[in-house]
């Protein structure tokens, strides 16, 4: 398996987004940093047009 390179990134959230996203990683057993990820790769995949609506 190919790993993508990766690039440190610093990212400042509100308090309780972060506390969200903490919560959630926790009841998918992934890193906080691995929720960001999965959060972001998920609303990226949804078709601009029909997030528009």
């Amino acid at each position: 398996m190919q790993t993508q390179p990766v690039h440190p990134t610093s990212l400042r959230l509100p308090t309780d987004l972060k506390a969200k996203l903490k919560d959630r990683a926790i009841i998918n057993r992934r890193s906080l940093t691995g929720e960001i990820i999965a959060t972001l790769e998920k609303a990226m995949a949804v078709d601009p047009e029909e997030a528009a609506r």
